[in-house]
């Protein structure tokens, strides 16, 4: 199994539960990922975390607690990383 089908086979999930949200919630939770939180000219994944982390839809984890189809977000040698747990 290659890395982009794991990835597309996440997504799918990804763009379900989006696709079931109202269009309000659905631009609400687009613009939080793409929302310069530090206004440092760039988005990244620490922007993406500080904003639904400050809006409510996001907490920090513990990793024995996590479940197939959480989101998370971490830095792994220097890089920000977004994936989503697939067990």
């Amino acid at each position: 199994m290659s890395a982009d089908s794991i990835v597309n086979y996440c997504a799918q999930w990804v763009r379900l539960v989006l696709g079931k949200a109202t269009p309000e919630v659905a631009s609400k939770i687009n613009e939080l990922f793409q929302l310069d939180s530090n206004a440092d000219g760039s988005t990244d994944a620490r922007d993406a975390a500080r904003n639904l982390l400050k809006a409510g839809y996001a907490q920090r984890y513990n990793p024995k607690d996590l479940k197939p189809g959480d989101v998370l977000f971490y830095t792994e040698g220097g890089q920000n990383h977004t994936g989503v747990y697939i067990g």
